[in-house]
């Protein structure tokens, strides 16, 4: 579909902010509505219901970019590129070839494939037309999904999804080479894509001992590298993020993201450190994160954005 034109900077206050807070609670909202209209009336109605939905929001963001209002214009576009998959996953349904389809399984499905490429050409098509940053994370949600399920469904899960996360981080962070200037607000996603991308495939295929984890910690202060030399912030959010579960799963020594806080709640387990020495390990680890943020620090450049 072409190259990215120059992107929309919008200015943030708090009439953008609320803004944003009513688009995606109209987004979740619809979710919601869209959702028990499906369970009430079957799909071929929810076709018709999300197709009129997808309609007024169409409108209303032609209506706006013509009128000279490009954030409500959109938001609007982002939550009709939402509700682009919910037409298209109820079509399909409508038509047999969406039954008992679900995401990231080992069987390779036609409509779950149709569906990831009509959102993605959807929110290109709607990014290039109202040139809305934002725009970017759905495309870029809508490939790594495409991406990831095509892998499943024809090499299997497991280290293979881990495998393919890791490469299309790198494809990511990659392209980002080519967003500078006036399109680099495009690069904001691609940066955050690439981060939780090559984070979750790294944590993946390293959760195997203690030198793993060791190997993990040490890729997370790459990251911190990476947000010091690309100036962005995303990167050093992930890395810390990934310093937070490495010393949480040396003091918990547990198998899931979910369950490496010791802190919470605030008991000591048999056999494990007192409540005082898990406080004490995370304040030095804050500790860290401040020593580790001074070495990040860099002079702000007025009229300087990264790409």
């Amino acid at each position: 579909m072409g190259p990215l034109p120059a992107a929309l900077r919008p200015a943030w206050s708090g009439s953008s902010f609320l803004v944003y807070a009513g688009a995606f609670t109209v987004l979740v909202s619809l979710g919601v509505l869209l959702g028990t209209l499906g369970d009430m009336h079957g799909s071929t109605a929810l076709v018709a219901w999300s197709a009129l939905v997808l309609a007024i929001l169409v409108a209303l963001a032609v209506a706006a970019s013509r009128s000279g209002r490009p954030v409500v214009a959109g938001l609007s576009g982002f939550v009709a590129v939402a509700v682009v998959a919910v037409v298209a996953g109820s079509l399909l349904d409508a038509v047999g070839l969406a039954g008992d389809v679900s995401l990231f399984d080992q069987d390779f499905e036609l409509a779950p494939l149709l569906g990831e490429i009509a959102v993605l050409i959807a929110a290109l098509y709607a990014a290039r037309k109202l040139r809305f940053p934002l725009l970017l994370l759905a495309a870029t949600v809508a490939k790594a999904v495409l991406v990831l399920d095509t892998v499943a469904g024809v090499f299997g899960t497991g280290n293979w999804l881990a495998w393919a996360a890791l490469l299309l981080g790198l494809a990511e962070l990659g392209s980002t080479v080519t967003l500078r200037g006036d399109r680099s607000p495009w690069a904001f996603w691609k940066h955050a894509a690439a981060a939780i991308l090559i984070g979750a495939a790294v944590v993946r295929l390293l959760d195997g001992g203690g030198v793993g984890w060791v190997l993990i910690g040490v890729v997370s202060l790459a990251f911190l590298g990476v947000a010091r030399s690309s100036g962005r912030s995303v990167w050093a959010v992930v890395g810390a993020v990934g310093l937070f579960v490495v010393t949480s799963h040396f003091l918990d020594e547990g198998d899931d993201i979910i369950g490496l806080v010791p802190l919470l709640p605030f008991e000591a387990e048999d056999g494990g450190l007192e409540v005082w020495q898990t406080a004490l390990v995370y304040t030095g680890l804050g500790v860290v994160y401040v020593l580790l943020g001074r070495l990040l620090r860099q002079p702000t450049l007025h009229g300087h954005e990264p790409a």
